[in-house]
Order: C-alpha cells, then structure tokens, then sequence
C-alpha cells in the first residue's frame, strides 16, 4: 500500500532534522534505498501496541514529480500551487496493524514538514471502510475532520473526470487520532467480551 504525500514549500534543513530524529527514534533499524530508507518497525507509534512480532518494513522515498500542463493549472485550480515533490510512504501489505503504522509515518511527515496527502477514490474507501460496490466516494466524509481539505479534479485518459482531494496535518491527525480510539474501544470490547460470567 502507498500513501503519496506532497510538498507545496521544500521543507526547511530544520524540519528535515528533527524529521530524521524522530524517525531514528521509531525505527529499530534502517537501511537506505535509493532515494529514501526502509524503516524496520515492530510497534505502532504513539501508541502501547506492538502489533508485530518481528519488525515489519516501511518504506519512504522521494518520487520525481512529472506534471503535464493542464495537470498544473488543475492544482493551482484546486490547492493554490503546485506541489514540489512527493514522498511516498510504502508498505508491503494491506493488513490492519500495517496500515495503522504506515499512517502514523505519514503524520510525523506531514505535520513536521507541512506536506499533504493525497486521497483518491481507492484510499478514501480504505480509511472510510466503504464498499467497492457503492458507485460514489461519499465526499462528505472529510468534512468530519478539522483541517484543510482540497479538491483537485483531473481530466482522465479516457476523458473523464477524476477527482483526488488533498489534506493537512491538522486533518490527518484528527482522522487518525478517531481511529486510534476507534481500534482501543474495540479491543476492549472484545477483552471484555471474551470473559465468563457465569
């Protein structure tokens, strides 16, 4: 699974720093890739849960942004600007425990370098827990959450039009912070549940 976030501004020598640090901090090892680093990781940050038995690998890396024209007016239409790179975030499945890690990666990006991320049709049902054969992302779902909210719409090959939204820090924070709450209600529930009462 892939969490594409991007820059408006190149993060400043100070961010990357304390970046670095708390991504040394996260990682039980690291090894480069080119381009990035492969994080081995056993525990989902900012949290008491050690999901993995064995460190799992989470990749970031810097991926070359190649834009045609229409799609930079299409950003500057729907963001303001054009982004300036893009970071990927890479994990090797779509398991739960991985996905909640590979999110919170995403927020100790974004909110010490400003990036947003990147939300299609695909990711959205993902965080959203929506049904494939629903035909439409129901958009209001990032309403829920404070924090910027952009609309990019794209005109596809195939000359219809595509839609991704873009979030902040603030907003990825609030979404992973309800899904944090959400996972410890439920594991709770089922501690409780699994008791004999009688």
């Amino acid at each position: 699974m892939d969490l594409r976030l991007y820059f408006t501004e190149l993060p400043a020598n100070a961010a990357l720093t304390a970046l670095d640090k708390r991504l040394d901090h996260l990682a039980q090892k690291q090894e480069p890739l080119d381009g990035g680093r492969r994080l081995w990781i056993t525990y989902v940050p900012q949290t008491r849960n050690r999901p993995f038995l064995h460190a799992k690998p989470f990749d970031i890396f810097v991926s070359p942004l190649r834009f045609s024209t229409s799609e930079i007016e299409d950003f500057r239409v729907g963001i303001g600007v054009v982004p300036k790179r893009c970071m990927i975030c890479r994990a090797a499945d779509d398991a739960a425990d991985t996905i909640v890690v590979l999110f919170a990666i995403a927020v100790e990006i974004m909110s010490r370098c400003g990036a947003l991320l990147r939300i299609d049709d695909k990711l959205g049902r993902k965080m959203f827990h929506i049904d494939e054969r629903e035909l439409d992302f129901p958009v209001i779902c990032l309403d829920e959450f404070p924090g910027a909210v952009y609309e990019v719409a794209h005109e596809t090959p195939d000359g219809e039009l595509g839609l991704e939204w873009f979030v902040d820090a603030r907003w990825i924070c609030a979404w992973n912070e309800r899904q944090n709450q959400n996972s410890n209600n439920s594991k709770e529930f089922s501690r409780f549940a699994s008791l004999d009462y009688s």
